[in-house]
């Protein structure tokens, strides 16, 4: 009888890897007829292999007669370390005749680096989203998300630029009635 480990987890390394350990420690096994001292158990696979997705490991029991039974159990391969985000600068933005303006998608712009995903693989997003109508100074956030499911944010500025004169309405002339010294008053 061979009653492995339950399913055991494993984090993912800087380098996108974990390392099984060696469970054949963990096992319990009998027999009918060999003494528990004297059972083979084995690993595959073995402890100290590199992983980088979730695998299926394999502990068999051999007794002295070569007679042999298995189990199986999962390592979970688990990413839990977040990407690092690279946010464009603070931009400048023309405002319309109405001092608002469309938020422009600064996905583009994002850059990052992650222990498992490359940047074309992981999710950005921006808060408010491109295309909505703003007004004034606005702070966008925007967030990196990786395949495991781990992010990061930053905060890029958007800075409104009014480029439009200010218009101007002068009153209409109106008749002045000057005094005998030829002055007048407002």
């Amino acid at each position: 009888i061979v009653t492995c480990p339950s399913n055991q987890t494993i984090y993912a390394d800087a380098s996108c890897q974990g390392v099984i350990n060696d469970y054949t420690g963990s096992v319990v096994a009998s027999d009918n007829c060999t003494m528990v001292s004297n059972l083979t158990i084995t690993q595959s696979p073995a402890g100290s292999t590199t992983i980088s997705t979730t695998t299926a490991i394999t502990i068999t029991v051999i007794d002295e007669n070569l007679n042999s039974n298995t189990c199986v159990f999962n390592a979970i391969y688990i990413d839990t370390i977040s990407p690092a985000v690279v946010c464009p600068s603070d931009q400048t933005i023309a405002i319309d005749p109405s001092c608002q303006y469309l938020m422009p998608d600064l996905s583009g712009s994002v850059g990052g680096t992650d222990n498992c995903s490359s940047l074309a693989n992981m999710t950005i997003t921006q808060n408010p989203i491109a295309g909505s109508t703003q007004t004034g100074g606005t702070a966008v956030l925007i967030t990196l998300n990786d395949e495991g499911g781990n992010s990061s944010t930053c905060i890029v500025n958007m800075i409104p630029d009014d480029t439009s004169a200010p218009t101007i309405t002068c009153p209409s002339p109106s008749p002045v009635d000057l005094g005998s010294a030829c002055d007048f008053s407002l």
